[in-house]
């Protein structure tokens, strides 16, 4: 038996449609619902890299030097001239999401029982973290024109349901990335960087009937241009090529089918890929400078799997 099979007996445990005595009607839904599900569980970890780089976006293709030496001065609309800040952010709340299509697990929920899992096409995988900035360093001697990003999040949901609950649930991602300016704002020409950056992003899953885990490490490399109107709206556009591996692995336990004339060898069996994946993803969107503060929002399309994703940054920007 394929190994999809697996995924469909965990899906009939999980949704409620598990048989007391299962009959030859039943085994053929079985069995439809393995046919249909060929690939689906490739399908959906592929979504996993756009959900973990929706994090530390900066509309800015570069934020300036945190260090210079000496700061230079600047004169403000009202004459008074001051010395220009260290630049550097700190995001206090960052959302993401990227949108998988889920057309075929609803097929299965069809055949089962005559009804979609999920009463919508795609399904919303999130990120959320917070992030923190800092730009390069500018002495007579040396002019480095980067910035540096940082991103966490963890929350172990199980923990805050209790051990009562029978539940384990822990979400992680973080990130870092560097990126350094090639062209600088002139006129016309928008601000250019090239950048660098990692992502992981992952999902922990324990119940009685299976252990889960959902995750990806993302490398990613590519550029970002970006120009500011005004000196406070900020339209910008970028690039990833995305590389590393994804992962969607499950240990199924199913003790109440060990006398069911359900066709599997074990009670209990590992199952799920692991593998590695190459893909490109357009991103862009508009910051809103305010004061001390930036609001963006912004948005991705995945060149290879037509991912779309979206994502909602706010933070403290000097």
């Amino acid at each position: 038996m394929k190994k999809a099979g697996l995924l469909v007996v965990c899906m009939v445990i999980v949704c409620g449609l598990g048989f007391s005595q299962v009959t030859q009607a039943d085994l053929d839904k079985l069995n439809n619902a393995i046919r249909e599900l060929d690939g689906v569980a490739d399908s959906f970890i592929k979504v996993f890299p756009d959900v973990a780089t929706q994090q530390n976006i900066e509309p800015r293709a570069w934020i300036g030097y945190l260090i210079q030496n000496p700061y230079p001065e600047i004169t403000k609309k009202s004459g008074k001239v001051t010395r220009e800040l260290p630049h550097f952010t700190v995001g206090f709340l960052n959302l993401g999401v990227a949108f998988a299509n889920i057309d075929k697990i609803n097929n299965v929920g069809m055949i089962l029982n005559g009804e979609e899992i999920v009463p919508f096409s795609r399904m919303p995988l999130p990120s959320i973290s917070i992030d923190a900035r800092i730009g390069g360093i500018k002495t007579p001697s040396v002019d480095l024109p980067f910035d540096l990003g940082f991103s966490f999040f963890t929350l172990d949901i199980g923990s805050l349901l209790g051990s009562d609950a029978g539940v384990g649930l822990k979400w992680t991602n973080w990130g870092l990335d560097a990126r350094y300016l090639i062209i600088r704002q002139n006129g016309a020409i928008p601000n250019v960087s090239a950048n660098v950056g990692f992502a992981r992003w992952a999902l922990n899953l324990d119940t009685d009937v299976f252990d889960g885990e959902l995750s990806t490490n993302t490398v990613y490399f590519g550029g970002q241009a970006s120009y500011t109107l005004g000196g406070f709206f900020i339209p910008y556009l970028g690039l990833k090529m995305m590389t590393g591996r994804n992962k969607g692995t499950m240990t199924l336990t199913l003790d109440e089918f060990a006398n069911q004339p359900i066709p599997i060898e074990d009670a209990s069996r590992t199952i799920g890929p692991e593998k590695s994946f190459f893909q490109m993803q357009f991103f862009g969107g508009f910051g809103l400078d305010w004061l001390v503060f930036q609001t963006s929002i912004g948005g991705s399309i995945n060149v290879f799997t037509g991912t779309p994703g979206l994502n909602f940054i706010t933070r403290f920007s000097l």
